[in-house]
């Protein structure tokens, strides 16, 4: 593998991770993690639904 091929996989793995960043940092700025917002709420629900469907221990 040249130089060149190393480069571009680098700069693709950063663009990435900035992407990633980016995105994050604007659904923080948003609410949606705070209680009332999208993904709060989605989890939520998913928490009851996942603690109904498990039996009983004892």
């Amino acid at each position: 593998m040249n130089e060149f091929w190393i480069k571009v996989i680098l700069n693709i793995m950063v663009g990435l991770v900035v992407f990633i960043g980016f995105w994050i940092f604007l659904i923080r700025r948003s609410g949606w993690f705070n209680e009332g917002g999208f993904i709060y709420e989605y989890f939520k629900t998913n928490k009851k639904t996942n603690n109904k469907n498990k039996p009983e221990k004892r």
